[in-house]
């Protein structure tokens, strides 16, 4: 028998060809409802036993057909072409995959040897204009580690700023009200007159003209 002989085309006792108030017995009623189910049944385990009995005698040809290993010459053209193109698909992936991997490796090294290089040191001086504020910021564009600030007009050497937030004032360290703060990218001043040690601690005078030296990486 072939699979189409287990097709069904309609079901024998459908449910929808009962009567709205059906007067059937139990019995009869509750057949009538498996009635579609145990055909289904019925023709799908048909099609699952011709399947087996295909694949035994499918089995069976291989087994009289092919005694040894399958060369390619035994193959239809088009599944040659197939199988070489998949040879060539998985060459190309696995290659890909392993320069995926060595670039991988190099980038590694390569970042490596760049945080151990010495980063090199940038300084930049220039000159702001005292507005008289508590919070005046000056743009760098890097964060400073070092900042020397003194007034533009005369050599008097204010004072040497550090990431610690001190000053060294001549032969002093100021250790309270801080004048300047370095920041990601630049420094900010205020215009405080003076700390807890009488100094001058003011790098923000109203209309006074002050120069800087800002070193950084």
């Amino acid at each position: 028998m072939a699979f189409t002989d287990h097709k069904i085309s309609a079901f024998t006792h459908k449910i929808s060809d009962l009567a709205d108030q059906p007067n059937l017995p139990p019995d009869e009623l509750k057949a009538r409802f498996d009635a579609c189910p145990e055909q289904l049944r019925v023709s799908l385990n048909a099609v699952c036993d011709e399947a087996a009995a295909l694949d035994t005698r499918v089995d069976g040809i291989i087994t009289g057909s092919f005694t040894g290993a399958v060369a390619e010459s035994m193959l239809a053209p088009e599944l040659i072409d197939k199988l070489n193109a998949k040879a060539d698909q998985t060459a190309v992936e696995a290659e890909t995959a392993s320069r995926q991997s060595a670039d991988s490796a190099l980038s590694t090294r390569v970042s490596k040897l760049e945080s151990s290089v010495p980063q090199k040191a940038r300084i930049v001086y220039g000159t702001y204009t005292g507005d008289g504020t508590e919070n005046r910021f000056v743009s760098l564009g890097f964060r400073p580690r070092l900042v020397i600030i003194s007034q533009a007009t005369s050599m008097l050497y204010y004072g040497m700023f550090t990431d610690m937030a001190s000053m060294i004032d001549g032969t002093r360290t100021v250790i309270s009200s801080y004048p300047v703060h370095l920041e990601a990218n630049g420094f900010r001043v205020s215009q405080s007159e003076y700390n807890a040690l009488s100094v001058s601690n003011n790098l923000n005078q109203s209309g006074r003209q002050y120069g800087y030296v800002a070193i950084g990486t």
